[in-house]
């Protein structure tokens, strides 16, 4: 709600010490003062009309908007996608869909580049790996909003060993940089829930 200094009829322009104080520029208007320059002071209107600021005190300011989340990582029938929006208390974005076309892939770009965070969730039903350079360059050009997360299982699928070294090396490399690196869903969307404000980076 604004902060709102009501001037009654036949009430003179406020002080010099209050316009000193509150950095606000006034003009006559109709017999009141409207304002047409206010910076960092106590009040964002001034109003004469009392019903107007009535009015004005009941409306609520809308709500910050939330941060979006571009879901990056394993296609391939992997569900885990549908394990981590539930869990999340922001927006997301899922480039997944049936029919791709060449209208998704550029909405898939501008969402990538556009979000405040992107995750790249690698899991062993993945079959190519693209999204592990992904990670890497984003991790360079913007780790702060950088999560790589590396699920060990997929349902029937399993890492190796051998891969899964590789793949720890990776998210260690990353986390040099500045992103984030996780080994599980859960907390990755902690992380994400509480504005990226705890201190661990691994788990």
């Amino acid at each position: 709600m604004p902060n709102i200094l009501i001037l009654k009829k036949n009430e003179p322009k406020p002080s010099d010490k209050l316009i000193h104080r509150s950095a606000i520029i006034l003009a006559p208007d109709e017999g009141g003062w409207r304002v047409l320059k206010n910076r960092y002071g106590p009040y964002d209107i001034i109003v004469k009309d009392t019903e107007l600021a009535d009015w004005l005190e009941k409306q609520e300011e809308p709500p910050p908007p939330r941060p979006k989340l571009f879901l990056g990582g394993t296609c391939n029938g992997s569900t885990w996608r549908e394990t981590l929006i539930p869990m999340l208390q922001i927006d997301y974005f899922n480039p997944v869909v049936a029919d791709w076309t060449p209208e998704c892939q550029e909405r898939e770009i501008l969402e990538r580049q556009t979000s405040d965070y992107v995750i790249y969730v690698i899991t062993p039903k993945m079959t190519g790996v693209y999204s592990i350079a992904e990670a890497v360059d984003d991790a360079n050009t913007q780790p702060q909003k950088t999560i790589f997360c590396v699920l060990e299982e997929d349902g029937d699928a399993k890492f190796t060993p051998h891969q899964l070294k590789s793949l720890r090396a990776t998210g260690e490399l990353i986390l040099r940089r500045g992103g984030q690196y996780v080994t599980c869903l859960k907390a990755a969307a902690n992380w994400l829930n509480a504005g990226n404000g705890f201190v661990p980076k691994t788990f």
